[in-house]
């Protein structure tokens, strides 16, 4: 899981909480949702010092790159959903938050 993939799904998991889900599944996405803003908090300050630095634009560029890129230790399980949840996402949802959210077929 890289911090890119995490700030890509914060619209997703934004979507997601506000829907009423079967128990376990809004458990294991509070689980989530409190991880990842734990790791965007520190993503966001990290983003804050390299953009407040002295360094080169080029560079400074380079640094955003390797933090979006940077594999966080991701030891959640996904969100499990099948079909017969009646949960409204898009495909870009879906594609956008792999590894957070998982489609099983019943």
């Amino acid at each position: 899981m890289t911090y890119g993939t995490l700030n890509a799904s914060v619209p997703v998991l934004r979507k997601l909480v506000k829907q009423d889900l079967h128990l376990r599944q809004a458990y294991q996405l509070t689980k989530i949702a409190e991880r990842v803003n734990n790791e965007l908090a520190f993503f966001s300050s990290r983003h804050e010092e390299i953009m407040k630095s002295d360094k080169p634009d080029e560079d400074k560029i380079k640094m955003m790159n390797e933090l979006l890129n940077f594999e966080v230790d991701w030891p959640l399980d996904p969100v499990v959903f099948t079909f017969d949840d009646d949960i409204r996402l898009s495909a870009s949802d879906i594609d956008t938050a792999k590894g957070l959210i998982e489609i099983k077929e019943t």
